[in-house]
């Protein structure tokens, strides 16, 4: 299948499932909990792409000026991403209660939605020469910036990640 074979349309997060309801799409890429919203309401789950590609995901963006003017900020938030996936991963229940709480979702759905968070983690954080690969082929597969050659360095700044993973005791290549 090419983009010749689809058109891709732009729908608001929040109206995935009405449009596929509506007809007015016929698929849709949906995340947790939506899309088990969508299966409790008949539609069939596709193979889920995570498993079978590896794509950086949960990433944080920054200026490069803030990254030049404050690292030791940059680190920290950088630093508090794998101590809440710690947090989480080691307090299930507890993070049930917050999923439930903060985003008002029934308890089987937060179990749903937490099963599948907890496997796409990423042992260290560190960005993956593959993954950053794989997000530059979908940029390139829309159209965009396909005049020119895209570095891994254009896209991730991987040097925090790896030091905090080196802080935290994570064995990092």
């Amino acid at each position: 299948m090419t983009s010749k074979d689809y058109a891709a349309v732009s729908v608001p997060g929040g109206n995935l499932v009405q449009s596929l309801e509506s007809g007015f799409v016929d698929a849709a890429a949906l995340n947790p909990p939506t899309m088990f919203f969508a299966q409790r309401r008949g539609y069939i789950r596709l193979p889920d792409i995570r498993s079978l590609v590896e794509m950086a995901s949960g990433e944080l963006s920054a200026m490069t000026r803030t990254i030049k003017n404050r690292p030791d900020e940059v680190k920290r938030i950088i630093r508090g991403m794998p101590m809440g996936k710690r947090a989480m991963l080691k307090s299930r229940e507890k993070t049930l209660d917050l999923i439930t709480s903060v985003l008002k979702m029934d308890r089987e759905t937060a179990a749903d939605t937490y099963k599948v968070v907890e496997t796409g983690f990423n042992d260290t954080g560190i960005p993956t020469t593959e993954g950053i690969g794989n997000i530059i082929k979908a940029i390139k597969a829309e159209g965009r910036f396909t005049d020119r050659n895209i570095a891994y360095e254009e896209v991730a700044e991987p040097r925090f990640a790896i030091e905090v993973a080196r802080e935290l005791g994570y064995k990092v290549p």
